[in-house]
């Protein structure tokens, strides 16, 4: 056995041991699988569905009455098509209803970010924790990385601490070489203690969120020396605009790989070394693209994403609606694995920006309105409670007054609202320590 693999398989029996969870496993299984035919991929993704689906009529008071009248086993996964899209707020009104009366498994309580300061709550079973972060190893291992390497992770409050960590969790990211390193207000004293932090550190893989990343990526740029010796960077939690990418593949000299998931549902997914898409973790969860109906979309079309994951006997979620929006691929990737991949992903659905009479522009829109300029790095967009607009754009250097006065007319006859732009002010960030694209104060649109 090869150093790596031993200094890896060490670390994860004593992870496992210290919280209950089978990743070592799971993660042989699913370096072994993802080279699979999509047909297999999704032959065995149908067994687990309905292994899913028995146990929720057999235990969950909601599914009990819901999947009644549905015939089982499903004999393709498009079937799931006649089921009802599930919601935190369907949860929130009932949340007993959702968790299964016997037969349950031992569970960890979690809970989402909260972007909009109401976090949601639910049950992990150690099955599908075991799956998510064999899923997550197994991606970040497309970058190159292996556990045991050492890693920093800059973020926010869903991937780095908000002040001291617990005994516990120092020893947790000890076995993982993870320095977090709290990243809650970004002054230039912290940016400059940052960066001199990595500097130190030398770790193989830099991970966080696109939008802190950026502000350290351009720190390093400011000092005029690259920050050499990164094997990696991993973005994740937030939309990655190509102006990042190409910044932050500069600042650090290493290639970028952007990580998407969404925890409740088990969905995980990345890309590997071709950056087409991001490669499902099918082996976690089902991912459908659907309207606003819910009915499933054609490959390729951008819709809500909906996931149902396979291995949560603690709470089982069907057909969840994520917030976001994408587009799927089945067409085979270069790389040779057989996992479908998501592509387009494009913000939250509740970006929205509504206009004088009620109607909304959707944040799509503005993306593809930005994003044709290409001295724009990142952007967000903020309604006011008086309904009016700020653009505030990030890029190296202001362009001339005419392109962002074209850029503010052309936002202005899309949004039918008055438009600033601004030009490399901190963005506004959600109580969950997110960079929303398009965040709008006029009112709350979470679901």
């Amino acid at each position: 056995m090869a150093f790596e693999d031993l200094n890896e398989s060490l670390r994860l029996a004593l992870l496992d041991r210290g919280r209950g969870t089978r990743i070592a496993p799971r993660l042989r299984t699913g370096r072994q699988v993802q080279w699979l035919g999509r047909d297999e991929l999704e032959a065995r993704q149908l067994h687990a569905l309905n292994d899913l689906l028995r146990f929720a009529q057999r235990t969950i008071p909601h599914y009990r009455d819901l999947l009644g009248p549905v015939g089982l086993p499903l004999r393709s996964v498009s079937e799931l098509g006649g089921l009802p899209i599930l919601t935190k707020a369907i949860i929130r009104g009932n949340p007993t209803a959702f968790l299964p009366d016997s037969e349950g498994e031992k569970y960890r309580e979690r809970k989402t970010g909260g972007s909009t300061g109401d976090p949601f709550r639910y049950r992990s079973g150690m099955t599908a924790l075991s799956g998510q972060w064999a899923a997550i190893f197994r991606a970040w291992g497309w970058s190159g990385y292996r556990l045991g390497q050492r890693m920093v992770t800059l973020g926010g409050g869903s991937i780095s601490p908000a002040g001291g960590l617990t005994r516990a969790e120092r020893i947790y990211h000890t076995l993982r070489r993870n320095e977090p390193i709290d990243c809650a207000e970004l002054s230039p004293a912290k940016l400059a203690k940052i960066v001199e932090q990595l500097r130190r550190a030398r770790p193989h893989l830099v991970y966080g969120y696109p939008s802190v990343l950026y502000e350290v990526a351009r720190r390093i740029q400011d000092q005029g020396q690259p920050l050499t010796g990164v094997g990696s960077v991993v973005t994740t939690s937030e939309m990655l605009f190509p102006g990042q990418r190409r910044l932050l593949e500069e600042a650090f000299e290493a290639s970028v790989f952007d990580f998407y998931g969404c925890n409740e549902p088990d969905l995980i997914t990345g890309e590997c070394g071709h950056h087409t898409g991001y490669h499902i973790a099918m082996d976690n969860s089902v991912v459908e693209v659907v309207d606003e109906q819910g009915r499933q979309l054609p490959d390729g079309e951008v819709g809500r994403i909906v996931a149902t994951g396979l291995h949560n006997r603690a709470q089982v979620f069907v057909r969840y609606d994520t917030g976001d929006l994408g587009a799927l691929d089945r067409t085979p990737c270069a790389c040779g694995r057989g996992l479908i991949r998501l592509r387009e992903i494009q913000g939250r659905s509740r970006d929205l920006v509504r206009k004088p009479d009620g109607s909304t522009v959707h944040g799509v829109a503005i993306n593809q309105l930005a994003l044709t300029r290409t001295w724009i790095d990142r952007y967000q967009l903020v309604q006011e409670r008086s309904g009016n607009l700020e653009l505030n754009v990030a890029c190296g250097e202001e362009p001339p007054p005419d392109r962002a006065a074209a850029l503010a007319d052309e936002l202005g006859r899309l949004t039918e609202r008055p438009v600033v732009v601004v030009f490399n002010r901190p963005f506004r960030i959600t109580s969950g320590r997110k960079a929303r694209v398009v965040l709008s104060l006029l009112e709350d649109h979470d679901a």
